[in-house]
């Protein structure tokens, strides 16, 4: 009997060892459990950090694409400017140059006339013979001074007088 009490002694200190073990190793285990999941909170927290600095580092390089975007479109705004200003100009100077052209012709034709005109009355003034130029009422418009007088005698001759040479 003595046997038996030692293997039951034996067999409770087994069953208590196994005990102890079994909780040492479920405490490990709640340890390790514990840890892990401090573990991933860290890398959860590390995780949010780094998209974070992502997030900030793809928000400075929209900013500096928007800011160069900008600067560009500033740029071609202002040289559309430049043109359009420069094309002005050279329309204005094309309309002074054809205003000036015109007024050239103008001038050149006037005096060309004027010139005709001179040419007219001096061969008016010296011709022989009466010359006249009659509107169409049958009035002298232009003439020398022969012309005037046939033509007031031709006029006095309608009137019932005496045509004379």
């Amino acid at each position: 009997m003595q046997e038996l009490w030692w293997i039951g002694f034996a067999l409770a200190g087994a069953v208590g060892l196994g005990l102890g073990i079994m909780t040492a190793l479920a405490r490990r285990k709640a340890g390790t459990a514990e840890e892990t999941v401090r573990r991933m909170a860290r890398e959860q927290e590390d995780m949010k950090q780094r998209l974070a600095a992502e997030a900030d580092q793809i928000a400075r390089a929209a900013e500096e694409a928007g800011r160069r975007f900008q600067s560009e479109a500033d740029r071609k705004l202002q040289e559309a400017d430049q043109g359009r200003a420069q094309i002005q100009q050279q329309a204005e100077q094309a309309v002074r140059a054809t205003r000036e052209a015109l007024e050239q012709v103008k001038a050149d034709r006037a005096r060309e006339m004027a010139e005709r005109d001179a040419l007219f009355d001096r061969m008016l003034e010296t011709s022989p013979v009466g010359i006249a130029v009659l509107d169409s009422s049958m009035q002298m418009v232009r003439g020398n001074a022969l012309a005037a007088s046939v033509l007031t005698r031709v006029r006095d001759l309608g009137q019932g007088g005496e045509f004379e040479l």
